[in-house]
């Protein structure tokens, strides 16, 4: 059985002690809703990040490092 990974961005209005309510965007887990938060402020990075995410269907386990890997470059 092939499993299909589906991520979605999703925007978000966080808090900061600093610069208080500001506007960042996450990705979605959509099989198990689960959310990483604040992955950047800029929804065209994050759409970007998400569709290499769906494109090379990477597995749950490692949607945190390959986040930060995305970020990073």
């Amino acid at each position: 059985m092939v499993m299909n990974y589906n991520y979605q961005c999703v925007e978000q209005v966080l808090c900061d002690d600093v610069i208080e309510k500001y506007t960042a965007y996450g990705v979605k887990n959509t099989a198990n809703n689960n959310v990483i938060s604040d992955v950047g402020l800029n929804i065209d990075i994050v759409s970007a990040i998400v569709n290499k995410l769906n494109k090379y269907q990477v597995f749950p386990v490692h949607l945190h490092e390959i986040i930060e890997d995305l970020i990073s470059d």
